[in-house]
């Protein structure tokens, strides 16, 4: 977990997104853009996002943006889960970080988590991964070699 801290440094203290490098670049900069995509996310509801783009447009930037978003409107700091993947050699580990988050999380019964997997094209993955949890409380991840459809999920419950 010590990890996952020093990447989520609002865990200790919300405020602690302020020094972000990827906010504060953004504060200092001349022209403040509010990308209009911002108002496509819904996070009041159970969805799965992915945003892409060209190298250097602003993806980590906009995340970062959403997280301190979030941190302001009141969601509970360790609720909030970024990971930049662009180490990360393989889907297992992948698997394992959001397995390693979600028995970390599940003991605070979040209303809802909020993960951000920041590079993740980076991983060499010939797999679908899908998580999501439960209103009841328990989570889910799907790993499977080819898309998912109803026929083929397979679930491994947590």
């Amino acid at each position: 977990m010590a990890d996952l801290l020093l990447v989520n440094p609002w865990w200790e203290n919300p405020g602690n997104i302020e020094l972000d490098r990827y906010i504060s670049a953004y504060r200092q900069s001349l022209i403040q853009w509010q990308p209009e995509v911002l108002s496509e996310f819904d996070f009041n509801q159970d969805a799965v996002y992915t945003l892409r783009g060209p190298r250097q447009v602003g993806k980590t930037t906009l995340t970062k943006m959403i997280i301190r978003d979030l941190l302001k409107s009141g969601v509970s700091p360790m609720a909030i889960l970024y990971y930049s993947c662009d180490l990360i050699p393989g889907a297992e580990e992948v698997f394992q970080l959001i397995r390693q988050y979600h028995e970390f999380s599940q003991p605070l019964k979040f209303k809802r988590r909020y993960v951000f997997l920041d590079e993740i094209s980076l991983v060499p993955i010939d797999f679908h991964i899908l998580y999501f949890t439960r209103p009841e409380g328990g989570g889910c991840i799907v790993i499977r070699r080819r898309p998912i459809t109803q026929r083929n999920l397979i679930c491994e419950s947590l």
